[in-house]
C-alpha cells in the first residue's frame, strides 16, 4: 500500500494499476489455493521491449545530450518530447515554473550529475548512469579524485550545484552515444566511430553497447580490414564478430593465401599454444577448416570474393601451412 500511495504522489499512473493488479491476482490465489505462507513480495518489471518506456527515456535522453550531438544519436521524432504515454510514465518530468521563471536550456530536471567531456556538458541522473555502468558507479560513489563538488551553500537553488565530472578518455560525440546507449538500450553510432565507441563501451562496462558495436562492424567487413577486425574481436572477446570474420577467411581464403598479415596471424595463432607439438591445433585454422568442411558458407559472397569449391580451400590451406613449416 505504500508503493501505492508513493505512485500516487508522483503521478505514476501506470505502476499504480500494475500494483492494484497485482495485488488483487495474490488476494484471488491466496483465496482459491492452500498456501502455508502470505505473499509478502510484489514484483515489478517493465517489458524490456515496452514502447511507451522506450519512448518516453528517449524524450529524457534528447534533454540530457547537448547540442550538437543530439541529432546524431535520437531518433527521428526529435523535438517531440512528451507525448501523452511519455507523461503517463514520466509525469514528474514536466517542468513547472512561476511566471517570472524561464526553463533552464542546458539541463534535463532533476539532473544530479554532469559529465564534461570535451566542450560539452552533459546533464545526466545516476540513476542511469550508476545502474547501467558500474564504472560510473564507482566513480560516482568514489569520485577517483575527478569530481568538483560544489557547495550548495554557494548557490541559490538545487539545479545550480550539480556535480561535475571531467572525462577525458573519450570525445564528445562518443560519449553522446553512450549516454543515449546507457538511457534507452540502443544508439546509432557513425561507421567512422564505431572502434573508438568500443573501446569506450569497454573502458565503461557496457557490455551490450560493446555487441551493438560489433553487429555494425560485422556489416563494413572487407579484404583489408578483416584481419585487424578480427583481432580487435578477440581482444574485445567479441565471440560473434571473431566467427563473422572466420567465415569471411574462409569463402575469400585465395585472397589471403599470399598475404603477409594473415600468414602472420597463422604464425601466432600456433605460438599462443603452450607446449605446441608439431600437429597440435591451431585455432584459426581449425575455424576455417570448419566453415569449409560443414558447408557453412553463406549463401551471398562478396563481389570481391571468387567462388572456390571447399576442397580447392582445403587444398590451398595445407600448401600455405607447409610453406610455413606448420602441422595442423
Amino acid at each position: 500500500e505504500d508503493c501505492i500511495i508513493l505512485a500516487k504522489q508522483c503521478k505514476l499512473t501506470k505502476l499504480r494499476e500494475i500494483l492494484r493488479e497485482r495485488l488483487n491476482f495474490i488476494d484471488n490465489f491466496e483465496n482459491s489455493k492452500k498456501v502455508s505462507q502470505p505473499i509478502k513480495v510484489v514484483s515489478v518489471e517493465p517489458d524490456a521491449y515496452s514502447r511507451e518506456l522506450n519512448e518516453a527515456f528517449g524524450s529524457l535522453v534528447e534533454l540530457v545530450i547537448p547540442f550538437p550531438y543530439k541529432n546524431q544519436v535520437t531518433n527521428e521524432n526529435f523535438g517531440n518530447f512528451f507525448t501523452e504515454e511519455t507523461e503517463a510514465l514520466l509525469p514528474f518530468m514536466i517542468w513547472s515554473y512561476s511566471d517570472d521563471e524561464t526553463p533552464p536550456e542546458d539541463r534535463p530536471p532533476y539532473s544530479d550529475i554532469c559529465f564534461v567531456v570535451e566542450d560539452a556538458r552533459f546533464y545526466c541522473h545516476k540513476v542511469f548512469m550508476c545502474g547501467r555502468s558500474d564504472y560510473f558507479k564507482a566513480l560516482l560513489i568514489d569520485h577517483f579524485s575527478e569530481t568538483v563538488l560544489p557547495d550548495i551553500m554557494e548557490h541559490d537553488s538545487y539545479e545550480e550545484s550539480v556535480p561535475e565530472v571531467t572525462l577525458r578518455d573519450v570525445s564528445a560525440e562518443d560519449f553522446a552515444a553512450i549516454v543515449a546507449y546507457i538511457y534507452q538500450d540502443t544508439t546509432h553510432v557513425k561507421v567512422q566511430n564505431l572502434y573508438s565507441v568500443l573501446c569506450a563501451a569497454d573502458l565503461y562496462l557496457l557490455n551490450g553497447l560493446k555487441r551493438l558495436c560489433a553487429n555494425q562492424i560485422k556489416d563494413h567487413l572487407d579484404v583489408d580490414n578483416v584481419i585487424p577486425i578480427l583481432k580487435t574481436a578477440r581482444l574485445f572477446s567479441l565471440e560473434g564478430l571473431e566467427s563473422n570474420c572466420v567465415m569471411f577467411l574462409a569463402k575469400c581464403l585465395e585472397k589471403f593465401i599470399d598475404d603477409t598479415e594473415f600468414h602472420e596471424l597463422i604464425v601466432e595463432d600456433a605460438a599462443t599454444i603452450e607446449n605446441r607439438e608439431e600437429k597440435d591445433s591451431i585455432p584459426v585454422i581449425d575455424e576455417i577448416r570448419f566453415h569449409l568442411m560443414k558447408n557453412l558458407l553463406p549463401v551471398s559472397i562478396s563481389p570481391e570474393c571468387n567462388v572456390y569449391d571447399s576442397d580447392i580451400k582445403l587444398a590451398l590451406l595445407d600448401q600455405l601451412l607447409k610453406n610455413l613449416d606448420l602441422e595442423c
